[in-house]
């Protein structure tokens, strides 16, 4: 589900990333592979996809834990650039870059790639990513209602109830589901990149995800 209000405010962050906090080790690699990555309107872009496996819930003990699945593209770097790579953080919660950069971000990563090498992947739980918590159930919003956020939360609550009753019946770990986690992800990402550093770049609840990524990482 995506929890955006309509007529949101857009809003960008950039912002450094440097290693986060010692958590507990999970080894994953990316294996990339050359494609070709299509626009909504025919356009093409030369790139390479990886799939990711990352722990559903990071556990300070190393115990086995369920690995779910990213996608994760790259788009190389079309200059001499050699600083960080820059990941794109969608909004919502619940909005997925590599759908949005099929679309609206499609120029924008183009232009990006000026400046080094540009990462684009669904968050976990949104878009390609597996499982891929969508909601089905539609929210009841009056037409001519003022919508502010308390009637917004009261009109999804439902539909969001009976949503998360059936993932959790799926054995899903809704606690998981979360900015901490994803912001564990991106430094994952960063990590198997083999890099030290990368740049945030992030649209409306993006931007807070940035910010709990740089929160989370040593300031220099």
């Amino acid at each position: 589900m995506n929890l955006r209000p309509g007529g949101a405010r857009l809003l960008l962050a950039l912002l450094a990333l440097t290693a986060l906090s010692p958590t507990p080790h999970f080894a994953a690699s990316l294996n990339f592979k050359a494609a070709t990555f299509f626009a909504s309107d025919g356009r093409t872009a030369d790139a390479e996809v990886a799939t990711f496996g990352v722990p559903e819930n990071r556990t300070e003990d190393g115990r086995q834990v369920r690995q779910i699945k990213l996608e994760v593209w790259r788009f190389a770097a079309t200059g001499d650039s050699t600083a960080p790579p820059i990941v794109i953080l969608d909004g919502g919660p619940g909005g997925a870059a590599i759908e949005a950069t099929r679309g609206a971000y499609f120029d924008i990563v183009q232009r990006l790639r000026a400046f080094g090498d540009v990462i684009v992947a669904d968050q976990r739980g949104t878009g390609v990513s597996s499982p891929a918590l969508g909601c089905k159930q539609a929210a009841n919003l009056a037409g001519a209602e003022l919508l502010t956020i308390e009637n917004w939360l009261a009109a999804i609550a439902t539909p969001a109830t009976k949503c998360a009753k059936g993932w959790r019946k799926k054995d899903i770990d809704l606690d998981a589901y979360s900015s901490a986690e994803s912001a564990a992800d991106i430094d994952a990402i960063r990590d198997a990149l083999g890099v030290q550093q990368v740049t945030l770049w992030g649209v409306s609840y993006g931007t807070q995800l940035a910010l709990t990524i740089w929160s989370s990482s040593p300031i220099e």
